[in-house]
């Protein structure tokens, strides 16, 4: 069940086409063009073989969403039933922002303003890794690249330096991420990616 039909990518779609995709996105808002779409033009569902392999055998079927849950099934909008013994919710990913509402930045959608990487209201902190919402493609390890050097230098040219912190002072950039948060520039002069791990240095 679906919020609107899936749309499958084509066969010969593989991540050099996703990379090229969002790429050619990413150069084309650069030059002041028309957007491409990136990956999302191409389609929801990559066909690699297992998911060929049931979409051929007709088992990949969509229906629409359902209203509401009962006690041994799903309720359609037009009042039928269908019975489930198991319910499986893909509700995909959404911005981890839980930490944050004491800033007061959130938006009527629940995002927080930015401009590239860095929140509009509030210039010390940047988000990295929540998708075309901070640079086209970056919720993937390829995509996040660029956004995460173009914060990382910012925030070396916010504190002063190229190099190391000697301690946490109060303009001192927040890096924000998917997974959680860190309100300090690391030791190395990094900052943290949506991994958890240090993955850009401030400097270079």
């Amino acid at each position: 069940m679906t919020r609107r039909p899936p749309r499958f990518l084509a066969d010969d779609i593989d991540g050099r086409a996703l990379f090229d995709a969002a790429t050619a996105r990413r150069r084309a808002l650069d030059e002041g063009r028309t957007d491409t779409g990136g990956i999302a033009s191409l389609g929801d569902i990559v066909a690699v073989p297992p998911v060929r392999e049931a979409r051929d055998a007709g088992l990949l079927k969509a229906s629409p969403l359902f209203v509401r849950l009962d006690r041994d099934g799903v309720v359609r909008a037009d009042g039928t039933r269908t019975p489930a013994d198991v319910v499986i919710w893909c509700t995909g990913f959404r911005p981890a922002l839980s930490h944050l509402p004491p800033l007061g930045l959130r938006g009527p959608r629940g995002r927080i303003a930015t401009r590239g990487t860095r929140s509009v209201e509030e210039p010390r902190l940047h988000l990295l890794g929540y998708g075309d919402w901070t640079g086209p493609a970056s919720a993937t390890l390829i995509g996040v690249g660029r956004p995460a050097r173009d914060a990382a230098r910012e925030i070396a040219g916010l504190l002063g330096a190229r190099g190391r912190p000697t301690r946490r002072r109060p303009d001192v950039p927040i890096v924000s991420r998917t997974s959680a948060a860190t309100d300090r520039a690391s030791p190395s002069g990094r900052a943290a990616g949506p991994s958890g791990r240090s993955a850009w240095r401030a400097g270079r």
